[in-house]
């Protein structure tokens, strides 16, 4: 399984693992410490993404309750 998901990322030019120029042939070869780095930078970029939506919607919020009102005055 590590090995044919090392070959996908390398084929979609993940930054992590797009200048391999090699990857074991057998599947007991790819540890599973190839991925922690990748797998972190995902789960930094997931969290950042959750903490801007939250924003966005904190802004709807208020934005909903201080609009200035056509009231003229």
């Amino acid at each position: 399984m590590n090995r044919l998901r090392l070959l996908e990322l390398r084929d979609k030019e993940v930054q992590e693992f797009r200048n391999l120029a090699m990857v074991p042939s057998q599947e007991h070869e790819v540890m599973d410490s190839a991925f922690t780095v990748y797998e972190r930078r995902l789960r930094e970029k997931e969290a950042l993404r959750s903490v801007g939506s939250t924003r966005v919607a904190a802004g709807k919020t208020l934005n909903k309750y201080y609009e200035p009102s056509d009231s003229g005055a």
